[in-house]
């Protein structure tokens, strides 16, 4: 076996035995982007080092890569395991490109290069893998999971004070009982989220509802999309920005949380807020 070979082998066993089975999340854009980057890296490596290739015919250059074009968008994009073996593939082609290079190209520098194409490609590998495992949710999807959490909480405050009030409280009610703290105040903000009441039609009924803030929504930054982003946020342990949802959600008596998409988040009435589809 020769030494390309044995490398080869063993940037297999410890890229496969390094993709995490919980890698479940779609990539970051930078993940994304320094995958798909490899490929101009090991193209322009081949024409500096002077690599020779065995030439193919023109359209089976053109069907293979547009294969190989969509076939890296789909499973990269994907994220999850599908996404990791795919990036992992890439970086295996890499690598023999840059053995290639090592050991064919004319030029004398072709050990610098073909050491390059090797770096960059664990270099975009492990940005990938961090931006699909080590990710932080969304800003939407972490502010819709609190908002839910909290109408649960307000769901169980109400049970508590029903037991040693005989009836349903306000949220002022619930707060001066010290069921609750002040982030549920009416009108306030948490975690992206507006909380509101209707006031009780019946002793023992009530109807709680979060909405999103729309000036917190997340639009992004030019940033998240350079290579490396996810890499850097892991070192430094740079936090995800607040952020809030699309989604409405409510929760009466009955304890079942609801959602709605209404563009205007604002319930018109009680009985709109009890209708919206169960979670």
């Amino acid at each position: 076996m020769t030494f390309s070979e044995r490398l080869l082998v063993l940037l297999l066993i410890v890229l496969g035995f390094a993709i995490p089975a919980s890698a479940n999340n779609p990539p970051q854009p930078d993940g994304l982007f320094s995958i798909l980057l490899i490929f101009p890296v090991v193209i322009l490596g081949c024409r500096i080092a002077g690599l020779a290739l065995k030439p193919k015919r023109l359209a089976t250059r053109i069907i293979s890569w547009i294969a190989v074009a969509v076939c890296s968008l789909f499973f990269l994009a994907a994220g999850t395991i599908f996404g990791a073996f795919a990036a992992l593939v890439i970086v295996i082609y890499a690598v023999v490109r840059a053995v290639q290079i090592i050991q064919k190209g004319q030029s004398p520098k072709r050990f610098l290069i073909g050491t390059i194409v090797i770096a960059f490609s664990l270099f975009a590998f492990v940005d990938y893998w961090l931006s699909i495992t080590f990710a932080y949710p969304s800003p939407e999807a972490a502010a819709e999971s609190a908002a839910v959490s909290g109408l649960r909480s307000l769901s169980a405050a109400e049970t508590e004070f029903a037991k040693l009030n005989r009836g349903a409280g306000t949220l002022k009610d619930l707060q001066n009982a010290k069921l609750i703290d002040g982030s549920f105040s009416d009108g306030g903000v948490c975690k992206g989220y507006r909380y509101r009441e209707f006031g009780a039609a019946a002793k023992n009924e009530y109807v709680f509802y979060a909405i999103p803030v729309p000036e917190l929504r997340h639009r992004g930054s030019p940033a998240e999309a350079l290579p490396g982003f996810s890499l850097i946020r892991f070192i430094f342990r740079i936090p995800q920005r607040e952020g809030t949802g699309f989604r409405s959600f409510s929760v009466d008596q009955t304890g079942v949380i609801r959602e709605s998409m209404r563009p205007d988040a604002e319930p018109l009435s009680r009985d709109t807020a009890s209708q919206w589809l169960p979670i």
